[in-house]
């Protein structure tokens, strides 16, 4: 057989198409690793200036967002899970939790608000309606008295949501769920 013969026959069979392809896609994925940290970088900044609007926009004190996982891997019945803060923004007059807020088990109470957000867009509690948690101390050990909850997305692992704590309560209302429901929508496509 010829070499013509061979290169017609593997042009017909489509072989030398994917060998064409496969190399086309080994480039482009090293040159996306060569991008990978300041692409990351740039996604974090627009995070923060997204969660830094929705605080200014609301006047609430402080903008979370969480992601509840079971240490690794796929959750399942009978495994604990966590929660861990991945981004903070803050007022002054409120202490930071992301650092205390790392691999912390996740009680009864907080399971049932992830629960309810499955079947609704924001979840919202203040401390006077809340049974006793982990969540309710974290708000009054911190002179919040109220939050909004709503997810984010979830993959196998892990599930994200925006938290959005309040002092006066009364802002607590359709325009902040529909700010963080903007908020939320605009953070899915940076996650």
């Amino acid at each position: 057989m010829e070499w013509k013969q061979i290169l017609a026959a593997l042009i017909s069979g489509g072989v030398l198409t994917a060998i064409i392809k496969g190399v086309f896609d080994l480039i482009k994925h090293k040159m996306s690793l060569k991008d990978a940290f300041p692409n990351a970088i740039k996604n974090i900044n627009r995070v923060y200036a997204r969660l830094n609007e929705l605080k200014a926009r609301v006047e609430c004190d402080r903008v979370l967002i969480i992601t509840t996982h079971n240490g690794g891997g796929i959750p399942r019945a009978g495994a604990p899970l966590y929660a861990s803060v991945l981004y903070e923004t803050y007022d002054k007059n409120v202490e930071s939790i992301r650092d205390s807020w790392q691999n912390r088990r996740v009680d009864e109470v907080f399971i049932k608000m992830l629960a309810q957000l499955e079947t609704e867009d924001c979840v919202e509690a203040t401390i006077d309606e809340m049974d006793d948690g982990a969540l309710k101390y974290a708000l009054t050990a911190h002179h919040l008295n109220g939050t909004i909850l709503a997810k984010i997305k979830s993959t196998p692992e892990n599930y994200y949501y925006l938290s959005c704590s309040f002092k006066n309560t009364k802002k607590i209302n359709v325009e902040a769920k529909l700010s963080i429901l903007d908020t939320v929508s605009k953070i899915k496509d940076i996650l």
